[in-house]
């Protein structure tokens, strides 16, 4: 079967090969814009007035958003179930010295000037 043929039979191929590319690029464009630190944890925390849970770690942190104007990192919706869990982890490194990774959202929805956290781990 020559090219023209094939061209005509399958007139979408093409259209959907190159849409199929935009949509890997607009997510890992997404994935890209997160910010991510590792280290110990250095402040821990849990203010009275709002519930507002924030701390701050050593080391170095890539690329926060423009919103994160503030070196620390926020649980956001502290009052659910997941923001309890890494508050449990935040405290158990804290309290054994061990490392931390933290992951952002790539924004600054609980605080306007830091950044939501999105995970948590122990790393040691």
């Amino acid at each position: 079967m020559t090219r023209c043929r094939r061209a005509r039979r399958y007139p979408f191929r093409r259209f959907a090969a190159l849409f199929a590319a935009a949509l890997l690029a607009a997510g890992s464009g997404a994935a890209s814009a997160q910010s991510s630190q590792s280290g110990t944890v250095l402040r821990l925390h849990v203010r009275g007035s709002d519930g507002l849970i924030y701390f701050y770690l050593t080391g170095l942190r890539s690329a926060p958003p423009a919103c994160a104007t503030q070196p620390y990192w926020v649980i956001p919706n502290e009052a659910s179930t997941v923001a309890r869990q890494q508050l449990a982890l935040l405290m158990m490194a804290e309290a054994t010295g061990k490392s931390v990774i933290v992951y952002g959202s790539g924004a600054c929805s609980r605080w306007p000037d830091g950044e939501s956290v999105l995970e948590v781990a122990v790393s040691d």
